[in-house]
This record gives C-alpha cells, sequence and structure tokens, in this order.
C-alpha cells in the first residue's frame, strides 16, 4: 500500500511538472530580407516554419511549437547540426484559450519516436501545421495535435478521427497545459524560468 502510494505521488508530480511547461519555439536565423525560404526547407522535419518581420527591418525565421524547453533544446541542436549555427529556443508567452479564456490543457498525441520527422503535417493546411506540438521526453519526441478544454468529447472525437484518417490509429488524450494554465491544487508546480536568449538582430 505505501509503495503504491508513493508510486503515485511521484507519478503525479512529474505530471504536474509536464503540465506546467511553456510552448517554446525555436529561432533559427535573423536576416535582412530578401529570405530565400528554400534555404530553410531541410529544418521541415523539425517543425514549423514560420517567417516573422521585426521592427528592424530584419525577418526572423522559427521553427515550433514545443511543448517544454528539453524539447526545443533538443531541435535547437538539430538546427546548429544542419548548418543553423545560431538556433536557440525561446519562450512563446501565447497560452491557448478557449473564447470565454479558459486555458486549453489537453492535445492528442499521434506518434512517439526516437527520430523527429514531422514533414508530412506540411502536406496539410496552415491551420493544422500550426496545431502540431511536440515534446521530448525519455529519449522520445512526442507529436501531438491540437489544444482543446479538457472533457470536450466532441472535439476530442473529431482529433481522433483526423488522426485515424492521417495514419495515426493509436493516438490518446493527453494533458500538457500551456504556462499560466490553472491546474488543480494538488498539482501546482514552479514554472519554469524563461529561457536566455543570445542578442540577436
Amino acid at each position: 500500500m505505501k509503495n503504491g502510494l508513493i508510486l503515485l505521488f511521484s507519478l503525479l508530480l512529474a505530471f504536474s511538472a509536464a503540465a506546467q511547461e511553456p510552448l517554446y519555439r525555436v529561432r533559427v536565423a535573423s536576416l535582412k530580407k530578401p529570405i530565400d525560404a528554400a534555404r530553410f526547407e531541410v529544418l521541415k522535419a523539425y517543425g514549423r516554419l514560420s517567417f516573422e518581420d521585426a521592427d528592424n527591418g530584419f525577418t526572423r525565421v522559427y521553427l515550433g511549437n514545443y511543448i517544454g524547453k528539453a524539447a526545443a533544446k533538443k531541435v535547437a541542436a538539430l538546427a546548429v547540426k544542419k548548418g543553423f549555427k545560431g538556433s536557440y529556443a525561446v519562450v512563446d508567452d501565447s497560452k491557448p484559450a478557449d473564447a470565454s479564456g479558459k486555458p486549453l490543457t489537453t492535445t492528442w498525441q499521434l506518434a512517439s519516436a526516437k527520430l523527429l520527422d514531422v514533414s508530412k503535417f506540411h502536406l496539410y493546411n496552415e491551420d493544422i501545421q500550426r496545431q502540431i506540438l511536440i515534446s521530448h521526453a525519455d529519449g522520445h519526441y512526442r507529436i501531438s495535435i491540437g489544444y482543446y478544454a479538457e472533457g470536450d468529447a466532441a472535439t476530442e472525437q473529431s482529433m481522433k478521427q483526423f488522426a485515424v484518417f492521417m495514419g495515426f490509429a493509436d493516438g490518446f488524450a493527453r494533458r500538457v497545459g500551456p504556462a499560466g494554465a490553472k491546474q488543480p491544487v494538488a498539482e501546482q508546480a514552479a514554472a519554469p524560468a524563461k529561457a536566455e536568449a543570445p542578442k540577436n538582430k
């Protein structure tokens, strides 16, 4: 009985730490326009590429989206190996919420693999690509789709159907919660500090 309670408590602690992790992206480059997007095609296996204009006339190139710093740091290291030496993890301050402001804390996990490759999702439209979430634990990348409200059976059923359509029949609901999501009191954990980014243009 005692060992069972210790195991349950350990699992709750591990779960709460994962549930509090914020979203991250990887900044791959910051370049003056014009940008040759084809140069970044080699990174598509690692996440969704986005190009964002900065106020200083530069365009920032990002990969995303990653649940937790561990996944983002792993992907930054992969980008460095592909020749993008200045790649680093940055916190994405967005907090997924429904129309009423209630945090969305559940995703539909599609797959888990030792090697990261989400390139098949680039066949879908931008809205689908934006919903792909990647985490990393125990030597595996976990690929999930979308945030939705816990207990939202209709959305969960839609996620499941879409996952099966994409060839992921063994998916399941996974509670992750972005930073700032309200967790039950028993699962409160200190939020991780923001990633320190090197000074960059």
